[in-house]
């Protein structure tokens, strides 16, 4: 029987980056009821927000970079709140713009910003909020 209920979404171009996000959030969710998904191209996201909601997953939130080819983390961000104003996104790197960041956060678009490198309890700390339903 399948207990899985939640998703939470991370977007990164860089793969080592992508899996030490993917390691940190594993310990951070519930296994038992909650999702990790990682992908490198930002383009594929609509194609994975399709997959997690076919699945009947509720998707906590996401987690993406900044600085990707093709699509900013801040183009993805305001993309996805377009078509769901009520998830959360997470916006994590070490080369954002600090205006873009800031109109992010302005316009609420952001639930906040986590700069590269991070301390996994910083994000742990972060994060909690957002994954509390899991538990």
């Amino acid at each position: 029987m399948n207990k899985l209920k939640f998703a939470v979404l991370c977007v990164d171009d860089d793969p080592v980056i992508l899996q030490l996000i993917d390691l940190q959030m594993k310990k951070l969710v519930n296994s038992e009821n909650t999702i990790v998904e990682s992908i490198i191209d930002p383009t594929q996201v609509d194609e994975k927000l399709i997959e997690i909601e076919s699945y009947g997953l509720e998707l906590l939130f996401l987690m993406t970079d900044y600085q990707m080819p093709g699509v900013s983390g801040a183009q993805l961000i305001r993309k996805i709140k377009n078509l769901n104003p009520d998830l959360n996104c997470v916006l994590l790197s070490g080369q954002a713009n600090d205006i873009e960041v800031a109109e992010l956060q302005n316009e609420n678009l952001l639930f906040s910003f986590i700069g590269k490198p991070w301390m996994e309890d910083q994000m742990k700390k972060i994060l909690q909020p957002l994954l509390s339903k899991t538990l």
